[in-house]
């Protein structure tokens, strides 16, 4: 079974690396990608309007442009329709550093972007192994 994957990330780099890890992981996951915070609550709000399913995931970026990342999560978290959508942190920020930000987010769920392919690879099997146990 595919998992649709909501994918917020302004950095296309990392949406290549993370895109690469997923193969390498053989996982089963088709990506969209919003570039920011306004992107994705579009998308997320033709979801609300029942216009599009809920995605299965979603990966957020916190340093993203315009909006917040941690103000994005939460809107998510504010709308019945996505509340319960497992959302993984994926930042190049510690979470030493954010945790103050989401005081209410599961830690487990919070992931550092690596600088190698074959540590991206390890943080998509991380994904896999947090969403499976949502």
């Amino acid at each position: 079974m595919t998992i649709d994957v909501l994918l917020v990330e302004d950095n296309r780099a990392d949406v290549v690396m993370l895109a690469e890890a997923i193969r390498e992981a053989g996982l089963d996951y088709s990506v969209r990608v919003a570039r920011d915070g306004r992107e994705a609550l579009s998308f997320l709000d033709r979801q609300g309007s029942g216009a599009l399913p809920p995605p299965d995931m979603i990966i957020l970026d916190l340093n993203l442009p315009g909006i917040h990342g941690a103000d994005l999560l939460g809107s998510i978290r504010s709308q019945p329709e996505l509340r319960e959508v497992p959302v993984v942190i994926l930042t190049t920020s510690a979470w030493k550093d954010t945790a103050a930000l989401l005081a209410a987010f599961d830690p487990e769920a919070f992931f550092q972007k690596p600088s190698l392919l074959t540590d991206w690879t390890t943080v998509a099997q991380g994904i896999e192994t947090y969403r499976r146990r949502q």
